[in-house]
């Protein structure tokens, strides 16, 4: 009947407002970042394990944030009615209605069970850590938030090298320890670890 069909066609255009509505506010967050990693290299005096894993976390960063960028303005060239609407552009304007991660981004990112609204907020917070980072690469951070890296196990294993180097020591002797300090917060922690390095963003589950 008519009445369904003009039904049908306000749902549609509200889901399609909807999507076009997040389309534009992700395009705008991240659109312009890119990490460059010849920069990132010219600030490095040596390129030590620490290093190695910076470039890596930029080279994943930057793929992550192409194919955001890439695939949004292809969406929003679909919606202006300058492309045909493809099956892949469907499925991305019915994740932003749904606030789900597209499946496309989620590939090249990181594991997450978030909401595209919080998986957003999580990319903006690793974003900026790896910033602080590639901008003075030479330093290693007091404190790094482990599972805001793409690899951790990269980071765990440049600690190893970077302690195998100084003490002379076999890497493959080597295991890691982990100590729990008294500090809440990353803030509190001022100074470098004497040995290793400084962690957070470990959950323990049925700790006693």
């Amino acid at each position: 009947s008519a009445s369904s069909a003009d039904g049908g066609g306000a749902e549609g255009q509200s889901m399609q407002s909807v999507a076009e509505q997040q389309l534009q506010e992700i395009l705008e967050a991240y659109r312009d970042i890119k990490f460059e990693q010849d920069i990132v290299l010219s600030n490095c005096d040596d390129v030590g394990p620490f290093q190695n894993v910076v470039l890596q976390e930029c080279e994943r960063m930057n793929n992550l944030l192409f194919e955001i960028v890439r695939s949004l303005v292809e969406l929003d060239m679909g919606f202006k009615g300058d492309l045909t609407m493809s099956d892949s552009m469907e499925r991305l304007a019915n994740s932003l209605f749904l606030d789900r991660v597209p499946s496309n981004w989620e590939k090249l990112a990181f594991p997450s069970m978030r909401s595209l609204g919080g998986w957003l907020g999580d990319l903006t917070n690793r974003i900026t850590q790896l910033t602080d980072w590639a901008t003075s690469p030479a330093e290693t951070p007091v404190v790094t938030w482990i599972s805001g890296l793409f690899n951790a196990q990269s980071f765990l294993t440049a600690i190893m090298q970077i302690t195998a180097q100084a003490g002379g020591l076999e890497l493959d002797k080597l295991t890691l320890l982990t100590d729990i300090t008294k500090k809440m917060a990353a803030e509190e922690m001022t100074q470098p670890a004497r040995e290793g390095t400084y962690i957070n963003g470990i959950s323990l589950e049925g700790a006693s």
